[in-house]
């Protein structure tokens, strides 16, 4: 189904004896444009009429349809120089398709294969026909030494202070966890970390 009614004008024609069938679909006001295929979503949901084929449609027609000269994206869609997509650690893709799947197993970007699942949700981007990962991308889905090399300062830390004094003793001030993986893998053993620290029982006093 499209994202918007589509109400077509159709006629009968007698043409040499014969009846012919007339269906006109007027153009779409620019505000509506691009119609696309809801359950695909965009761009690949648009479809451009090149010769005598349809082509889905890419960010850059999308970009060209709505009159502008260069796409306006934040910082998290920045192509990271240097970063290749042998970058991505498989698992944390893998993760994401458990996760996306437990929100919704009939979620149309589980059926793509990797690489048109990240170029979906913005974690590559197509550039003079290449797939070049983004900022997203690497922080989302980048391996260990992928981090370390492009982006050295991100990593996760876990503090864990002894006590309710934040420096109670200064010569022991508090125990670190310096977790450097990927948002995917980095959070769930920062969870992990967490609720071993929690304690699994009380005792009330006598």
């Amino acid at each position: 189904m499209p994202n918007i009614a589509i109400r077509p004008k159709i006629s009968v024609s007698i043409v040499e004896g014969k009846n012919l069938v007339v269906a006109y679909i007027p153009e779409a006001e620019p505000r509506q444009k691009p119609i696309y295929l809801k359950a695909t979503g965009l761009p690949r949901g648009a479809f451009r009429r090149i010769g005598s084929t349809d082509q889905r449609c890419t960010d850059e027609d999308l970009w060209l349809l709505r009159g502008e000269q260069q796409p306006q994206q934040g910082s998290d869609l920045i192509i990271l120089e240097g970063a290749e997509y042998g970058d991505f650690d498989e698992r944390a893709i893998a993760e994401y398709r458990r996760e996306r799947a437990k929100a919704d197993s009939n979620a149309e970007e589980l059926r793509y294969d990797d690489k048109d699942l990240l170029e979906a949700i913005g974690a590559l981007r197509r550039i003079d026909g290449a797939l070049r990962p983004t900022l997203t991308g690497i922080v989302v889905f980048g391996t260990s030494a992928a981090l370390r090399r492009l982006m050295p300062m991100l990593r996760i830390d876990y503090i864990r202070v002894l006590g309710t004094e934040w420096v109670e003793d200064p010569e022991a001030r508090f125990r670190s966890l310096d977790i450097r993986k990927c948002i995917l893998l980095g959070l769930p053993v920062a969870e992990a970390s967490i609720v071993d620290e929690l304690p699994r029982g009380f005792s009330l006093p006598e």
